[in-house]
C-alpha cells in the first residue's frame, strides 16, 4: 500500500511540472455514498484524490481514496481504467473502526460543454486490512460498487 501511495505521489508531481487540467466534482458511490473529488489530468492519464462518507447525514464516517487513470483515447465518450486504495474510517459509539483497500476501476466520461462532464464506472474492491471494535475481521475480501460523477474545470 505504501508503494502505491508513494508511486502516485510521484507520478502526480511529474504531471503537475509538466502543466495539465484541474477538475472537480461530486460522486455519488465507489469508495463513499457521497463526497468530493479532485482531478489533475494530462492526455490520458489522471490523478484522482476523493473525501466522502457512506452515510453523510450522521457525519461518523471519512472516506479517504486516490487513483491513478488511463483514458483510452481522446474520443468521446472515453473509457478509462484505474488503480488505487481506500482507506475508510468510521465511528461507532464508543468504539473506531477502518479498512483499506485496493481498486480497480473502469468506466465512461461523456463530455459536456464548456469542460464540464458526466462519469459512470464501476469498482472493484480488494480489502486488504478490516479492523471493528477491537479485531480484525472480514466478512468477505470483495466488493463491486458502481459510481457516478459530475466534473468541470474550475
Amino acid at each position: 500500500m505504501r508503494v502505491l501511495v508513494v508511486v502516485a505521489v510521484l507520478l502526480g508531481l511529474g504531471l503537475v511540472a509538466e502543466g495539465g487540467a484541474w477538475r472537480i466534482g461530486i460522486s455519488l458511490g465507489g469508495t463513499h455514498l457521497a463526497g468530493i473529488f479532485l482531478e489533475y489530468r494530462l492526455g490520458e492519464v489522471g490523478v484522482l484524490a476523493s473525501l466522502g462518507s457512506a452515510v453523510p447525514w450522521e457525519l461518523s464516517d471519512l472516506s479517504l481514496a486516490f487513483q491513478l487513470r488511463r483514458y483510452l483515447g481522446e474520443a468521446a465518450p472515453a473509457a478509462y481504467l484505474g488503480l488505487g486504495g481506500w482507506a475508510f474510517l468510521v465511528r461507532g459509539g464508543d468504539s473506531w473502526g477502518w479498512l483499506t483497500a485496493l481498486d480497480a476501476a473502469a468506466g465512461v466520461e461523456w463530455p459536456l460543454e464548456e469542460d464540464r462532464a458526466w462519469e459512470l464506472g464501476v469498482m472493484l474492491h480488494y480489502f486488504l486490512y478490516a479492523f471493528w471494535q477491537g479485531e480484525a475481521r472480514f466478512n468477505f475480501r470483495t466488493l463491486i460498487l458502481p459510481t457516478l460523477a459530475f466534473k468541470w474545470a474550475p
